[in-house]
């Protein structure tokens, strides 16, 4: 087991849906502005400067998107999970789990951790830039490093 976490990006579809949201939000606040500054009476060269400065936002925006968001981090002592909705547990150490399944809740293929505690950790695999059976593959490894060694 290496040292180095292990990252689990978005699926490069996600990202560009989220960013075609970005570009509509783009377009109606270049609009708003239009009629806004048009009303009262503003030179056309702060429009100008208005839409380069939300284009910037948009491209800086991007490049976090595509660059250093992720969803999954597994590393030797645990997983942590984010910008993921309905995950339910978050985070844990690789001891706390007692369970690992299959699942698809709402007909969405999910990887299910299950916490010693009770708990439950939902990673829908479909959002994960990553193939799903390597994905399980790497979450056994990490759980099967854990388990206690039987002593001679």
């Amino acid at each position: 087991m290496s040292s180095a976490p292990q990252i689990y990006r978005p699926h490069r579809a996600l990202i560009a849906r989220l960013l075609g949201t970005g570009i509509l939000v783009l377009a109606l606040l270049v609009i708003v502005a239009t009629v806004v500054l048009t009303v009262i009476g503003a030179p056309e060269w702060v429009l100008v400067i208005l839409v380069l400065i939300y284009i910037a936002a948009f491209a800086a925006l991007a490049a976090w998107a595509v660059k250093t968001v992720w969803f999954v981090r597994l590393d030797e002592v645990g997983y942590r999970v984010r910008f993921v909705r309905g995950a339910g547990v978050r985070s844990a150490a690789w001891t706390d789990v007692a369970g690992l399944a299959a699942t698809e809740p709402k007909g969405i293929p999910c990887l299910e951790l299950t916490l010693n505690d009770g708990g439950v950790t939902l990673i829908p695999v479909e959002v994960l830039d990553a193939d799903r059976e390597q994905f399980v593959r790497d979450v056994r490894e990490h759980l099967r490093a854990t388990e206690p060694r039987l002593q001679p």
